[in-house]
């Protein structure tokens, strides 16, 4: 498997695990940079597991902000992605941040980056 895969596997391997679900979603992010592993990380579902990390670990800000990030990159440009993650709850999920956390700039910047985008 190549790195997408890996990235999707440890998210849904340690997914009870805050400081992987963060660290992996920072890397979908960053993966998720270009049309053709942003392709690779939805068909391997990543969308599905950052959303995954996100609802799993509501309290944590680094893994909401990342989770966050992900979601932005992952959507960037693909209609497939969106779909994927409109289809999985992401936008309700991503409301869910910006009313449990409204008191929280950061987490509410990044939450506002992944509503805008989706």
């Amino acid at each position: 498997a190549g790195a997408c895969e890996a990235v999707v596997g440890a998210l849904q391997s340690h997914a009870g695990y805050a400081e992987v679900a963060k660290g992996a979603c920072g890397a979908a992010h960053n993966l998720a940079s270009n049309e053709a592993t942003r392709t690779r990380l939805g068909d391997a579902g990543a969308c599905e597991a950052v959303l995954g990390a996100l609802q799993a670990h509501t309290g944590h800000a680094g893994v909401i902000a990342r989770a966050c990030y992900a979601v932005v990159g992952l959507t960037y440009l693909s209609e497939a992605n969106s779909e994927r993650l409109g289809n999985v709850g992401a936008c309700e999920a991503v409301v869910g941040v910006l009313r449990a956390h409204a008191g929280q700039a950061v987490m509410v910047e990044q939450a506002c980056a992944a509503v805008r985008i989706l």
